[in-house]
């Protein structure tokens, strides 16, 4: 079974809208293919996370209970 799912693979399309006709596919091992949004997400994560700290270094106080509080620079509560 793992080397069924490790020899499976997934092929991404390729275009770009700036020339026309240029298209292709890059094929993908199905398991990273799956690890992909999970990646995605995390960075998606990171990145509100590293905001709340600038905003809450800048401005010293946190916007509102819904961005976030912040203690020692760890989020506490809040979307941040």
């Amino acid at each position: 079974m793992v080397f069924y799912a490790e020899s499976v693979r997934t092929e991404i399309s390729l275009s770009n809208a700036r020339v026309k006709g240029a298209c292709g596919r890059f094929p993908i091992k199905l398991i990273y293919a799956s690890m992909l949004p999970m990646i995605l997400v995390r960075a998606l994560q990171a990145n509100i996370q590293f905001l709340g700290r600038i905003l809450d270094a800048q401005l010293g106080y946190s916007m509102s209970a819904l961005l976030g509080t912040y203690s020692s620079g760890q989020p506490t509560g809040g979307l941040f």
